[in-house]
């Protein structure tokens, strides 16, 4: 039995101090410039980010995975968190979207083509009456954060059912502070202590109450202190998708 104790508590540790590492990578992301940078271009082009990966390598070496997507594309933002510091920033198309981008490279040249021998026949033929030749804008369809929080809860519903427990509170938790930094204008994950102190100062007692509940019962979960169960885990779902509006 104490055996047992001290392996739990060693656990629990290790998840804490994974925690804070974590924390402290997400705190040294939003002050990196060439990531903040990348950020903004993908928001721009109609992107939205999902919450960030973490695979440690070692003791001091983490890789960091941002993913952005919309509906008809995904890119990725990596980095490597090294000693203390955001390192190698990097932008990343899947395979898939490469051979697109590709495709498309392919037929707007074919389409300048076929416009510059439009224009030489028609300049030839009528000197007198210049060609303004018009570029068509490509609008790229973006993915809202309400749709995108939800499906981020019904992600979660379907790893609970597959008896992932825990990372299915961890994905109730990701969707709510992915949902209120999307709505806030804040372009960065928020921590749970951030989105309670934001909710706290807005005046909606109801809100702010069930959120907090929320983020609490999925914090307690995912470092062991409490264990899940279908009622719980049924009542923090119905919480999220009434605030996800």
């Amino acid at each position: 039995m104490e055996q047992l104790k001290k392996e739990m508590e060693s656990e629990l540790q290790k998840q804490q101090e994974q925690q804070e590492l974590e924390e402290q990578i997400q705190q040294e992301l939003a002050k990196n410039t060439a990531l903040q940078k990348y950020a903004e271009q993908l928001t721009n082009a109609g992107f939205n980010s999902s919450p960030p990966s973490f695979n440690q390598i070692s003791q001091n070496h983490t890789e960091i995975t941002v993913p952005y997507r919309n509906e008809s594309a995904e890119k990725k933002i990596k980095a490597d968190y090294i000693n203390g510091t955001i390192q190698n920033v990097t932008l990343e198309s899947t395979p898939e979207q490469k051979k697109e981008e590709g495709n498309i490279l392919w037929w707007l040249l074919l389409l300048i083509i076929i416009a510059l021998v439009i224009i030489g026949w028609y300049a030839s033929y009528n000197k007198k009456e210049p060609l303004q030749e018009h570029i068509p804008v490509i609008s790229k369809p973006s993915v809202d954060y309400v749709t995108e929080a939800r499906r981020m809860v019904e992600e979660a519903e379907v790893l609970f059912t597959n008896s992932r427990d825990k990372d299915a509170y961890e994905k109730v938790s990701q969707a709510l502070r992915f949902y209120f930094a999307r709505k806030f204008g804040i372009k960065k994950e928020l921590l749970n202590t951030e989105l309670n102190t934001i909710l706290c100062g807005k005046g909606d007692e109801n809100t702010y109450s069930d959120v907090k509940e929320c983020l609490d019962l999925c914090g307690m979960v995912e470092f062991a202190k409490y264990k899940a169960n279908k009622d719980d885990f049924g009542k923090i779902v119905t919480m999220a998708k009434a605030v996800i509006i």
